[in-house]
């Protein structure tokens, strides 16, 4: 149980910093500067990081293999899309700045990831 609580943790705190660079970095993107409706998006990202894309990786599989792994990009940009569309914390212009935040949050996921090490066992 432990275990899960520090996932959700690093994952907000992960999410968050991606933002942060992705908004630094972008212009088109846009973030809420209320930190409840903020916190929420996290909180929501977080959880469905967590629930939903592992029954969407076990179940697409095959077709990410196929795709090298974009399939994966795609499945995230739709959990941001639709926890974007629960709270309303992010501005996003285009797909294509939705993809390059998805990215760059999944960059930083995975550079986290490598130092800290949360799925190791």
């Amino acid at each position: 149980m432990f275990k899960l609580v520090k996932k959700f943790v690093a994952l907000m705190l992960t999410t968050w910093l991606g933002l942060y660079v992705c908004q630094k970095i972008f212009t088109e993107i846009a973030i809420t500067k209320d930190l409840k409706t903020l916190l929420m998006f996290l909180a929501v990202f977080s959880a469905l990081t967590l629930i939903i894309k592992p029954i969407l990786d076990i179940l697409l599989k095959p077709l990410m293999v196929l795709t090298l792994g974009l399939l994966s990009i795609i499945v995230n940009m739709g959990i941001v899309m639709l926890t974007n569309n629960f709270t309303k914390a992010l501005t996003i212009n285009n797909n294509f700045t939705l993809f390059k935040v998805t990215f760059i949050i999944g960059l930083i996921s995975f550079a986290v990831n490598l130092v800290v090490g949360l799925n190791s066992n």
